[in-house]
């Protein structure tokens, strides 16, 4: 498929803006540190504290569904990878919490990416989800959800029961959400995230999840480890390198896909503009595990509103 130049510049565009940043990057150690820094610095506390701040970063999922204001997330992706050129695409994301009804009830719009976490290649379809909070406490909550996905082009009603569940223990930090699915076209799925994250030190965060899933429609199950390793530049941009591995059981068991990955994130613009970019490579069993090349690029756009 042909490429337009302009989406050719892209990932190009966007590294230049990520990295030549770092080597102009003034020291403000001895200057007043401005709002976002401060921010910054009384979240940052604890692996808690540090795991929410990295969550908040990377706009992570969590981070959405647990904050108690609506935003807006636009992504523009670009990824080139060995032998397969260029792909382009924008996606939009969302909660709107709706009103005078104790923010327990959310609008919820994305690209139904939750399934599994970041695999490439798993089927991403745009959904609207009404979603209710059931319970919360300081460590847990329960959600129960209802909506459509599939977008104009096939669409079906779908439900979500999902727990979520965290405890620090010293400074190791643990996460426990598995998530139940029924899919009016697909049947059950079923999937259990399980999270171990732990400060290494002053300037590194190590953080590792599993996620076996099983599916009625299809046979044997999933299974997809990630380890990451952030490592903290400055206050605005931090460096993660993430390996990821995904495993299936049928027709036997067998590694379908190894990911290694080193991505720079930069905050540029007061928690409502970020871009990330970086080289990869990967291990495909379509590819009988030769190594193919990647690079990617991202720019993300936030807009939030508490909701009083």
């Amino acid at each position: 498929m042909h490429t337009p130049p302009v989406k050719k510049l892209i990932p190009l565009l966007i590294t230049i803006g990520l990295f030549l940043p770092v080597m102009a990057e003034p020291d403000n150690t001895d200057l007043e540190l401005d709002p976002v820094e401060k921010r910054y610095q009384q979240v940052k506390s604890g692996v808690q504290g540090i795991a929410d701040w990295l969550d908040n970063l990377f706009l992570d999922e969590r981070t959405e569904s647990e904050s108690a204001w609506s935003r807006l997330i636009v992504r523009f992706d670009s990824q080139l990878i060995e032998g397969e050129g260029t792909d382009f695409d924008i996606k939009l994301r969302g909660k709107v919490i709706l009103p005078n009804l104790d923010r327990r009830v959310q609008l919820i719009f994305d690209d139904d990416s939750d399934a599994l976490e970041n695999i490439p290649g798993d089927d991403h379809e745009t959904s609207s989800t009404l979603r209710f909070l059931l319970s919360e406490s300081q460590r847990e909550r329960l959600y129960a959800g209802a909506g459509f996905r599939g977008g104009l082009t096939n669409p079906r009603f779908y439900t979500r029961f999902q727990y979520r569940y965290h405890k620090q223990v010293d400074d190791d930090l643990y996460r426990f959400r598995p998530t139940i699915i029924w899919d009016s076209r697909d049947g059950w799925q079923a999937y259990i995230r399980l999270s171990y994250e732990k400060e290494l030190s002053d300037t590194l965060f190590f953080r590792t999840s599993a996620t076996p899933k099983i599916e009625e429609e299809k046979r044997g199950w999933r299974y997809s480890h990630n380890f990451t390793l952030f490592k903290q530049m400055s206050t605005h941009r931090y460096l993660s390198l993430q390996w990821l591995n995904n495993i299936e059981s049928y027709p036997n068991l067998h590694l379908d896909g190894s990911y290694l990955r080193l991505r720079m994130r930069r905050e540029i613009w007061k928690n409502r503009l970020f871009v990330e970019a970086g080289p990869g490579i990967r291990f495909m069993d379509e590819h009988q595990h030769d190594p193919q090349y990647e690079f990617f690029a991202r720019l993300e756009l936030l807009f939030s509103k508490d909701i009083k």
